[in-house]
């Protein structure tokens, strides 16, 4: 069901981000996505989900729809994708080349909020459309790019929902203690999940950061946002 909604929402996404990407001279025959993914590194597994996602949504745009509009004419949507095996150096210099190189008229950024920031001033230098999909800090989309567009929410509302059922499954409960890894996105995460915990009444006895160790032996709870959060102490 996720990955259906995930090929859903892409596919929307890209069609819309097609349609008003600002003119640039490329190929007339094809529309190419360009994608410096994680496929090796810190972020391997992720990076991988989001590839196969995005190779379902092209194929489906290709055999559905049979391409897109390009000067009122269907064209194919292409795909490239290179490994940037999460670094970010990687992410920049392969951003560069799609653009250059491979004549990209869009760019997928890569999995996770810091790769995602490294490659967005690259992206804006060229004026090319860049497409987050994976990475959700609120500092991303403070920095005023104007090419880039983002398909999820922001880090600071994943845990609204979690605390407000909470509070409605356990009505007495009234402390909570939330620990967070210690990186951007975990932060963003934590400071939203503090400021609803407030909002619902929650006394927070704890807010700190804790080691990569611990996180993984809890890693069922709210693993993808890498904070946990304890109630009822």
């Amino acid at each position: 069901m996720q990955r259906k909604c995930f090929v859903g929402v892409m596919g929307l996404v890209v069609m819309v981000a097609l349609l008003y990407a600002p003119p640039v001279v490329r190929a007339k025959d094809k529309v190419v996505l360009g994608h410096p993914e994680a496929l090796s590194g810190q972020y391997a597994k992720a990076g991988a989900q989001a590839v196969g996602g995005i190779k379902a949504i092209v194929s489906w745009i290709n055999q559905v729809y049979g391409g897109v509009n390009r000067e009122g004419k269907k064209v194919p949507l292409t795909y490239m994708v290179y490994d940037c095996e999460s670094k970010k150096e990687a992410v920049t210099s392969l951003i560069a080349r799609l653009v250059t190189v491979d004549k990209a008229d869009a760019i997928l950024a890569p999995y996770s909020s810091g790769l995602t920031l490294r490659g967005a001033p690259v992206a804006e230098s060229y004026k090319i459309l860049y497409l987050d999909h994976g990475g959700a800090s609120d500092h991303i989309f403070q920095q005023g790019f104007k090419y880039m567009v983002q398909s999820i929410g922001p880090a600071s509302r994943y845990h609204v929902g979690t605390l407000d059922l909470i509070r409605q499954t356990d009505p007495k409960a009234r402390r909570v203690a939330l620990a967070y890894e210690n990186d951007e996105f975990a932060k963003a995460v934590m400071e939203g999940a503090a400021a609803s915990a407030k909002a619902l009444g929650f006394d927070i006895v704890f807010k700190g950061s804790v080691t990569k160790r611990l996180l993984a032996r809890h890693g069922s709870v709210c693993s993808q946002e890498r904070l946990l959060i304890w109630h009822g102490l």
